[in-house]
């Protein structure tokens, strides 16, 4: 009966080691969760305010269209929405334009669209962005004159 006991004292002071290992793990799991979501955190909100920039930048940048189009060509604004009058005979080429730079590609396009790596995130261009190498020939791609080219930095673009 002796024997009986003392190998079940030896058994909970094994398991009791075992339970104290156990909890010594879990508080070392749980500092790394925190670690880990205060770094989340912090890169949740430097995407935040990236993005809020690239907002601003693009706002900017549409404002600056705008701009460029009525000082130059003296159109009056359809309504409260931002856009121009087209001409008739430039809407029936919508998609056989060519490129106004030479390996130029796309980046954002016209209009309302979904953030590319934002979900629930729209971007309302107001014209397209193309990227394209440093002094590139831009052409007009339609009847009339480039009026405007502007840069573009590094930090707006979703490449």
């Amino acid at each position: 009966m002796i024997v009986e006991i003392e190998k079940n004292k030896e058994d909970l002071n094994i398991l009791s080691e075992e339970e104290d290992k156990n909890i010594e793990n879990l508080q070392i799991e749980v500092n790394l969760q925190s670690e880990v979501l205060k770094s989340l955190k912090n890169s949740e909100d430097r995407i935040r305010k990236s993005l809020s920039d690239q907002q601003k930048m693009r706002e900017n940048l549409n404002k600056s269209i705008e701009d460029i189009i009525f000082n130059k060509l003296g159109q009056p604004k359809e309504d409260n929405t931002n856009s121009y009058i087209p001409s008739s005979s430039f809407e029936s080429m919508k998609h056989r334009l060519l490129n106004p730079v030479k390996h130029g590609i796309i980046i954002s396009k016209f209009g309302r669209h979904p953030h590319p790596t934002l979900s629930g995130v729209f971007i309302n261009n107001k014209g397209v962005d193309i990227q394209a190498q440093p002094n590139a020939s831009v052409q007009a791609v339609f009847d009339g004159e480039v009026v405007g080219l502007m840069f573009i930095s590094d930090t707006i673009g979703w490449q």
